[in-house]
């Protein structure tokens, strides 16, 4: 329900319920526990990346999961919902792959097995080490209860 919060794309939205609940979201984020969830997906699509040829989806997934923990490292805030917002988090070099990969992707059906680009296996396995390092010494959220009991209050009411 969260990443509601943060889509870019709203198909209905209830003023009031919004602007109550949206501070208690951005309170609640837990950088350590979004990682960790981030985290575990990043080591699954890692290990079906490791062979010759890998559905290019497989490579969408572990980019996604492994630049959502970098982000929330680096920023400490939600990530963007937008696949090429996180972007940013790479050099050119490895942009430009990617780029690439969306491109190709775009011409191809879901069950399109790509070989292997060992390079960008590298830097993903590379980055998976590095998030789960480094999440060890994130924090959790702040969300004040007496504030969530009040906003319930008031939406129900």
């Amino acid at each position: 329900m969260l990443s509601w919060f943060y889509s870019p794309i709203v198909y209905m939205k209830n003023e009031k319920f919004y602007d109550l609940f949206k501070p208690l979201a951005d309170e609640c984020f837990s950088p350590i526990a979004v990682s960790y969830h981030y985290l575990s997906m990043s080591k699954k699509y890692l290990e079906a990346c490791r062979t010759d040829e890998v559905k290019l989806k497989s490579y969408f997934y572990c980019l996604r999961t492994a630049l959502t923990g970098k982000w929330i490292l680096e920023k400490g805030t939600v990530p963007p919902v937008l696949f090429s917002e996180l972007l940013v988090l790479v050099d050119d070099f490895m942009r430009t792959k990617i780029e690439n990969l969306v491109a190709l992707k775009a011409t191809k059906g879901e069950a399109y097995f790509h070989a292997n680009d060992w390079e960008l296996f590298g830097f993903l396995e590379e980055m998976v080490k590095d998030n789960e390092e480094r999440a060890k010494n994130l924090g959790g959220g702040k969300p004040d209860k007496g504030e969530m009991e009040r906003v319930f209050r008031e939406i129900l009411m």
